[in-house]
C-alpha cells in the first residue's frame, strides 16, 4: 500500500484541486476503474431526486450518534456533487 510518508515533498497528490487518497492513488493506474466515491457522486449530480433523498437519510443519520459519522461523509458527498 501505497502511504502518504512516501509522497511527502511539501505536498500530497492532488486532482482537480483535492487531495488524493490512499486508495485514489492506488486505483488511478488501472484501466476501467472508478472509485465508488466517483461513481457516487456522478450518480448524484445526474439525478437530482436520488440526491434529495441521499440528503434526508444523511440528516436523519445525524440525530443518531452511533451513524454521525456516516452521515457527516454523506453530507459532504451531497455537498461535493
Amino acid at each position: 500500500m501505497l502511504h502518504a510518508r512516501r509522497w511527502w515533498n511539501g505536498s500530497l497528490p492532488e486532482r482537480d484541486g483535492r487531495m488524493l487518497c490512499e486508495a485514489e492513488t492506488i486505483m488511478s493506474g488501472l484501466d476501467g476503474v472508478v472509485s465508488h466515491h466517483e461513481r457516487e457522486l456522478v450518480e448524484l449530480r445526474a439525478d437530482r431526486e436520488l440526491a434529495v433523498e441521499y440528503l434526508k437519510a444523511a440528516m436523519e443519520s445525524l440525530d443518531n450518534p452511533d451513524d454521525r459519522a456516516a452521515g457527516l461523509l454523506a453530507l459532504r458527498t451531497v455537498a461535493e456533487a
